[in-house]
């Protein structure tokens, strides 16, 4: 937007006055500075709103630089010259998609936009994002001329890089880029969100510290580098964070955020002191997990039914049950989402609260301030709450108090760590709880994992996921690309309250639920299979190959949707997205 139009704009709203504008164009032409600048230092109109106003009508998202980690695979796109000429900034490149994201000072002008698309020679698809001309000035003098690949910095911190080559010669860049650790540590995280990893792991050993990425619910070895920098480097982990560098003997947690891109992550640092040093491990939670609907979980048409079912009942319990890591944080954040709305009073209990929700009150049990979950509960209670979440069933005296709750007019969600849906009434009953009162609350029980799906990229170039898939660079050459949730769902209909308090919860009873209709997880995982969208190496390592009724009646691929919801019948698998939701 030209400085005449902007301050013609201004003029048309009211934000300045006729005075105003000729003190701005006077001021501008005599110190030769821009309007927009002129306008700042007047202090006549602040900095969003000049921004708002910039990007009104254009469908583009603002963007703050201050914090943003730079991507090397970015700036390798646009060189510097370019950078300044046309004053944008190139963000993050989104290998799989092929989408660059690149922020712009002047949102208005299609020429640049022509000119960038131009030099890019249909390479990626440009996504523009604005930031204001001085932001960009300041990102570029920080983040060009420096090496921020993680091989080029680990042979600069091993002294083996060429000075000649290396983009590291602007001694008036800031001190704390200029260091390679840092741009180490911030080429580390960058690298590992591109891989869709959930966490990272820095492992100090006698003569080295190894890095792993878990992508997938699986471990696998990113880095190995020497000993010498890991002070340095859990150092400069720990300052990111804020924790206390000078404590090296004791555990630390902490978080902290960073910028990658248009999407802003929730980092959760956890510190645990080893014999050879701290070790590091760094939780990566992005936003977009808490969005996400139940429709989007993956979950079967029947499964999904299920559940709707029970949390359509105004009051009860509803559990999720699974082991660490089968996603059950996100299937209860995909609840609220279902739940929440301005008509009830949602309130929850967790440990920690991983993403904060509108609409619900959310709270983190603390041990230092006896604040647990049975505490925590009482209190509750105590706020007229509609919805409560606990977000684990631990002991007796939890086990209790939800279960009042669920019989006293309150929809109760939970987890608990149970291997089936039948294992939360032996559990519930184990704590204490009358198996009465366990049948008549327990509205029903939702037991998940999650499964990796056979990467589409290169699925059909080998015979199975488990041999080497070779050069695939978007599944590194592990096969896999992704995960869906299975799940089995078990509703507490009258007939079914019948048959437990006549069987309890052993194999008489599982088996009588198949004659039901009772869909098992290694069902629904064998029709994965079936689909060629996983394999069986994959249903093992999940859900293991023990036998149960229900695996003897297979259903036809047709009459799953579930399959359906992943990959779409036709096979056309290049076009589908893949969620790379962090999900515990």
């Amino acid at each position: 937007m030209q400085g005449s139009t902007l301050l013609e704009e201004l003029l048309s709203r009211g934000l300045i006055t006729e005075d105003q504008s000729l003190v701005v164009k006077t001021e501008s032409n005599r110190s030769q500075c821009d309007v927009e600048s002129t306008l700042l230092g007047s202090g006549f109109i602040d900095v969003e709103l000049l921004n708002s106003i910039k990007i009104a009508g254009t469908g583009l998202q603002p963007v703050l630089l201050g914090n943003l980690l730079a991507d090397a695979a970015a700036l390798d796109l646009i060189d510097l010259a370019t950078a300044l000429r046309y004053g944008v900034f190139p963000i993050y490149l989104d290998q799989e998609s092929s989408i660059l994201q690149v922020a712009i000072a002047s949102p208005h002008d299609v020429l640049v936009q022509d000119a960038i698309n131009s030099l890019l020679h249909g390479q990626c698809t440009v996504h523009y994002c604005f930031a204001s001309a001085t932001d960009i000035a300041k990102a570029i003098e920080s983040h060009y001329e420096l090496e921020l690949s993680i091989h080029g910095i680990v042979r600069e911190l091993g002294g083996q890089g060429d000075k000649a080559d290396s983009r590291t010669t602007s001694a008036h860049l800031p001190e704390d880029l200029q260091h390679p650790i840092v741009r180490l540590t911030n080429a580390i995280i960058i690298d590992a969100f591109r891989q869709r990893a959930s966490d990272i792991h820095f492992e100090p050993e006698q003569g080295f510290f190894r890095i792993r990425y878990r992508v997938d619910g699986v471990l696998r070895v990113s880095r190995t580098i020497h000993c010498s920098h890991w002070p340095a480097t859990a150092t400069r982990l720990k300052v990111m964070a804020g924790l206390n560098i000078a404590e090296t003997r004791d555990a630390q947690d902490g978080a902290f955020n960073l910028a990658i891109g248009a999407t802003t992550i929730d980092v959760r640092i956890s510190v645990f002191p080893t014999l050879h040093g701290e070790n590091i491990v760094l939780r990566l939670l992005d936003p977009a997990t808490a969005r996400l609907e139940l429709g989007q979980l993956g979950f079967t048409g029947s499964t999904l039914g299920k559940v709707q079912q029970a949390l359509i009942r105004p009051q009860g319990m509803t559990l999720l049950v699974g082991p660490t890591g089968c996603g059950k944080t996100t299937t209860l954040y995909a609840l609220l989402n279902h739940l929440a709305d301005e008509s009830v009073n949602v309130m929850t209990l967790e440990d920690p609260v991983e993403y904060q929700l509108p609409l619900v009150r959310q709270c983190a049990v603390n041990s230092s301030t006896k604040l647990t979950f049975a505490s925590g509960i009482r209190s509750i209670l105590r706020q007229d709450p509609d919805i409560i979440l606990v977000g684990e069933i631990r002991d007796a005296e939890t086990a209790e108090l939800s279960i009042r709750a669920a019989m006293t007019g309150h929809h109760v969600l939970a987890t608990m760590h149970t291997t089936s849906v039948l294992g939360v009434y032996r559990r519930l009953t184990e704590l204490g709880i009358e198996p009465a009162l366990v049948y008549e609350s327990v509205s029903g029980v939702v037991s998940q994992r999650l499964v990796r799906l056979l990467c589409r990229h290169c699925r059909d170039a080998v015979p199975s996921a488990t041999s080497n898939s070779g050069t695939c660079h978007f599944c590194h050459g592990c096969g896999y690309l992704g995960r869906t949730a299975i799940a089995e769902t078990l509703v507490l209909t009258p007939r079914i309250h019948a048959l437990l308090e006549q069987h309890g919860s052993g194999q008489v009873m599982l088996g009588e639920l198949y004659r039901l209709g009772h869909i098992s997880l290694q069902q629904v995982a064998q029709e994965l299979v079936a689909a060629g969208l996983t394999d069986q190496t994959e249903l093992d390592r999940v859900v293991g190959n023990l036998h149960d009724p229900g695996t003897s009646r297979q259903l036809p691929v047709n009459d799953c949707p579930h399959v359906a919801s992943i990959y779409p019948p036709s096979g056309d698998f290049e076009n589908q997205p893949v969620n790379r939701g962090v999900v515990r």
